[in-house]
């Protein structure tokens, strides 16, 4: 692999699933890339995916951990531990973002996705991954 790919962490799952504006709407165990038609029939609003994970081990202070999103439909607002961090479109992926300096021991990461017209169907269709580049000093 070359010194400059980084070692990337994909955040399968489990995620949990809200369609926020479904009535009585509840978390929902899911994966990304999931028809929100297995969850709510013709549901097609914005959704909101949490997924809990924890920081990456042996980081060193020269690294740099980056939050990547691949695709997805229409447009996130994504956040990290309560703290807003981006708003994206569709067209500006794949994404990224440097998280390092929000990163704790334990981190929830939220996306809000919102439809880019009504009725159409929002959500996450590609990876969802944190991406680790090495410092430069680092033995990596």
């Amino acid at each position: 692999m070359p010194a400059n790919q980084p070692h990337t962490i994909r955040l399968r799952g489990p995620w949990k699933l809200t369609p926020l504006e479904a009535p009585n709407a509840q978390p929902l165990p899911g994966q990304i890339g999931q028809s929100w038609d297995r969850f709510i029939e013709g549901y097609a609003g914005p959704v909101l995916y949490v997924r809990h994970f924890n920081r990456p081990t042996g980081l060193s202070t020269e690294d740099r951990v980056e939050l990547a999103i691949t695709d997805c439909v229409g447009t996130a607002h994504v956040s990290l531990n309560e703290t807003p961090l981006a708003n994206f479109a569709a067209e500006q992926t794949p994404f990224r973002i440097d998280i390092t300096a929000h990163l704790q021991l334990s981190n929830q990461l939220a996306i809000e996705i919102i439809p880019p017209a009504l009725p159409c169907p929002a959500g996450i269709t590609g990876d969802v991954q944190l991406e680790i580049h090495s410092g430069e000093g680092s033995a990596h």
